[in-house]
């Protein structure tokens, strides 16, 4: 089915879904990623803390991101927070964050974005493709039923 979409298909239309795939279903991955972390830490307890530390980094080497390490209230621990790019500098110096209880694991600052934006991203970005196929007409026999 897709060898012979792919024997017909024109070498840009080949090229094309190439490199959209390529592009498109890591960068979806790491969404897909965020949106599980994000469900995930909204189900932990809310702590409040204060922020010691704001230092600049690269989340999964490409997404320029602001680290933030957080004292907890009450002489609690050190725990560490990433968020996406920028944001680091607009966030408050006193916060409240999801907490899981293991300091060595990333908390989510409450009223972070939310993470469904990470799923609606993946979803979109898996589509590319199939999206490229249709504008050029060429739609592999296996999607057309």
């Amino acid at each position: 089915m897709i060898r012979t979409w792919f024997k017909r298909a024109s070498w840009t239309n080949r090229l094309q879904f190439l490199f959209l795939s390529i592009i498109a279903f890591p960068v979806g991955l790491f969404g897909f990623i965020e949106f599980a972390a994000g469900i995930n830490a909204s189900t932990w307890p809310i702590r409040a803390g204060d922020v010691v530390a704001r230092t600049e980094t690269n989340r999964w080497i490409v997404f320029p991101s602001s680290r933030l390490s957080i004292l907890l209230e009450n002489d609690g621990p050190t725990v560490h927070a990433v968020v996406a790019g920028s944001e680091g500098e607009r966030i408050p110096n006193q916060v409240r964050v999801h907490y899981s209880g293991n300091p060595d694991r990333e908390v989510r600052i409450d009223g972070e974005e939310s993470p469904w934006w990470g799923l609606l991203g993946a979803v979109l970005l898996w589509l590319c493709p199939l999206v490229v196929l249709w504008l050029a007409g060429t739609w592999p026999d296996f999607a057309v039923g």
